[in-house]
């Protein structure tokens, strides 16, 4: 397996990165080049996914990646390592409601988000979501589960949060989620999650 933190040996990669170009071009024109210069078919590539289930770039990097995955998967097997990230730390158990909190952001980014959502083939529907939640049990949850359910969870998380509005801080919610991906009941006695 090869990672790519161990690319740092090869500190003069070409910059291919353009504001003009499209996110997943670049992204398999990236793949296919770290193939060439290590000279050999690679059979796995490991990634780690750094995310907040609230936040929205994540859902649409998410879902570049798997389309990256998807064009590439007979040259290449993407890895994905799911981590958790809180972007906002500061909201409260409970939530914050959706108004308040959008005084925060910036005026016009709804639109941009949507836009591209759209491109991915997702939607990021803000009419289904009341309040903006403490991501922290999911995080919680996604860290506790075994990692080859990591990615299947964090999917669905993401998908109830951004285009059903999904109250995504709810254990109930959290618990029935990780059921459908495979997580034995037992393992939320285990882990004193109800």
């Amino acid at each position: 397996m090869t990672s790519f933190t161990n690319l740092k040996v090869y500190p003069n990669l070409p910059n291919i990165c353009s504001k003009n170009d499209n996110f997943t071009l670049r992204s398999i024109l990236f793949f296919k080049l770290v193939l060439s210069i290590l000279e050999k078919k690679l059979q796995t590539v490991h990634l780690e996914f750094i995310s907040d289930y609230i936040c929205p770039w994540c859902y649409i990097g998410k879902a570049r990646l798997e389309r990256v995955k998807e064009i590439l998967k007979d040259e290449i097997n993407l890895e994905i390592q799911v981590s958790p990230f809180l972007l906002y730390p500061s909201i409260p158990k409970g939530g914050v409601d959706k108004v308040i909190f959008s005084k925060t952001s910036k005026p016009g980014m709804g639109r941009s988000l949507r836009d591209e959502a759209k491109l991915e083939g997702i939607e990021i529907n803000y009419k289904n979501i009341e309040r903006i939640p403490n991501s922290l049990e999911a995080h919680r949850l996604t860290w506790l589960i075994e990692p080859v359910l990591k990615y299947e969870f964090a999917k669905r998380i993401f998908h109830a949060y951004f285009e059903d509005g999904k109250n995504i801080e709810a254990t109930s919610f959290l618990m029935v989620q990780a059921k459908i991906v495979g997580v034995d009941k037992k393992f939320f006695r285990k882990i004193c999650f109800h």
